[in-house]
């Protein structure tokens, strides 16, 4: 492990919620780090309004009645998100820990590291929808007024 891998304290402060699903779910992933460890917390933050279609090559954001195809391209606003709260989370360590979580928050400001925890997330089961899955009640109209 490199000094800029995040230690299983850091994971499972990282990851918040997703860390008491991985308790109850299965051993916790030592391995993660990286884009891979910056994907969980992506998930973690904005998993529950956001869809990817691999079919289609496209995210899908929810806008409080329906799922719109990201046409904003604001799927990245979000991951930018993510990644500038690494920023408090560097801050919050002690002072052992401070220059290796500031290197990770560092190397994850590079564009590569943002196209690469999106690369990751648009993977994951929680968030991959079928084609066919988006529109299975053509019939029903969704409106603002109910």
């Amino acid at each position: 492990m490199s000094d800029t891998d995040p230690t299983l304290s850091d994971l499972l402060e990282c990851l918040g919620p997703l860390a008491s699903q991985a308790a109850t779910t299965g051993p916790t992933p030592l391995g993660v780090s990286g884009d891979h460890l910056n994907a969980l917390r992506f998930l973690s933050e904005h998993g529950s309004e956001l869809r990817y279609s691999p079919e289609m090559r496209r995210w899908f954001v929810w806008n409080g009645s329906w799922w719109e195809e990201d046409r904003l391209d604001s799927v990245h606003d979000l991951a930018r998100q993510t990644i500038d709260s690494l920023r408090s989370w560097a801050a919050e360590a002690t002072d052992q820990e401070f220059g290796r979580r500031a290197r990770h928050y560092s190397s994850s400001t590079r564009s590569a590291r943002l196209e690469g925890m999106l690369a990751i997330a648009e993977s994951n089961r929680q968030i991959v929808v079928a084609v066919g899955d988006l529109d299975q009640h053509p019939h029903l109209l969704a409106c603002r007024n109910g």
